[in-house]
């Protein structure tokens, strides 16, 4: 007899001996199972010194030579084949990012679940190719399932290399006019690799001798990347900084240089000056860079003389926070 989880339902049921009122029965314990669902079991046969329980033809004897009962043993094997999970790939060993085909040699199966390794999406198709985006080896890993067989489910796993390409930036690209090409250096990482830059060097860190775009390709273990760059724009005179603070300011209504302004290239932000007069009092302060100061304190002119000032700003052509302190001179 053969149920069902649980015992739900009944698959299968016979029933093996002579019949006819021998009294054969079964003792508890003497009935045992492989792992296949092989089944070994012992009776107790001919009871009353019959022969009738049947054999087969390689039987050990036909025949019971006990007045009574006799030991009878015999196997009930449905032959039901297992599920059994294989997995190759056609793949070779190659340059991230990979795409590997699986071949898919699993027998009895009727369903499949493939796991990359790579924390991708498990894939229930039959043999399915996958693209590797980063370097490692991966233990790819099939999941067999036949409900209907003896052991249900089997897996297996086969392992693929994928190498690692160097990891290149070169970071964003440049704006001249904020930056002098002197004070650039472009450099390509990756320590170990070798190196061509479209203008023929071979080294890992250049000096850029003039605007416009820049690549450079890594090697490392036979695998290659590529990044680019651009310098944008005019360049920037050497020795010239990306910002301005005059030292003198004349607030006479010629509406020429009246105010004390800060021109700062790129896009300016967190602007913030202060202006103190010789007694360090604060006579002015703003946090926009497009009201400068024109030289008067609470709507009245300051009068001509040395000045103090606290700045501080960032910017788009300045990678960290810019503070500066000085002295403005006052004349009209």
């Amino acid at each position: 007899m053969s149920l069902s989880k649980n015992a739900a339902t009944l698959i299968y049921a016979t029933f093996f001996g002579a019949g006819g009122g021998n009294n054969e029965h079964v003792d508890g314990g003497t009935s045992r199972f492989d792992k296949r669902g092989v089944v070994y079991q012992s009776v107790c046969a001919g009871c009353g010194g019959s022969s009738a329980f049947p054999t087969t033809a390689t039987a050990w004897s036909k025949t019971n030579k006990s007045g009574n009962c006799n030991n009878a043993i015999f196997k009930i094997d449905f032959q039901t084949p297992n599920v059994i999970a294989m997995a190759s790939t056609t793949g070779v060993v190659g340059c991230a990012p990979l795409t590997y085909t699986f071949i898919n040699g699993s027998s009895n199966a009727t369903q499949y679940i493939w796991d990359f390794g790579d924390g991708s999406p498990k894939d229930t198709s039959l043999a399915p190719s996958h693209k590797f985006i980063n370097g490692g080896i991966y233990s790819v890993k099939i999941i067999a399932i036949n409900p209907l067989s003896c052991n249900g489910i089997d897996s297996a796993t086969v392992k693929v290399t994928v190498n690692p390409g160097p990891v290149v930036n070169l970071g964003v690209d440049y704006d001249l006019s904020c930056v002098a090409l002197s004070d650039i250096t472009l450099d390509a990482g990756n320590s170990g690799s070798t190196f061509l830059w479209n203008t023929g060097e071979t080294t890992q860190v250049i000096k850029p001798a003039t605007n416009g775009k820049y690549w450079v390709t890594a090697t490392f273990s036979a695998c290659s990347t590529t990044d680019t760059i651009e310098l944008v724009g005019p360049p920037l005179p050497q020795g010239t900084k990306p910002y301005i603070i005059p030292n003198v300011f004349t607030p006479n209504g010629d509406n020429i240089n009246d105010t004390f302004k800060i021109s700062v290239k790129g896009i300016a932000s967190e602007f913030n000056i202060k202006i103190y007069n010789r007694w360090g009092k604060l006579i002015f302060e703003t946090s926009d860079i497009n009201n400068p100061w024109d030289g008067k304190i609470d709507g009245k002119e300051a009068v001509d003389g040395t000045y103090y000032y606290l700045l501080n700003f960032n910017s788009s052509c300045i990678k960290s926070p810019f503070s500066d302190h000085g002295f403005i001179t006052l004349l009209r």
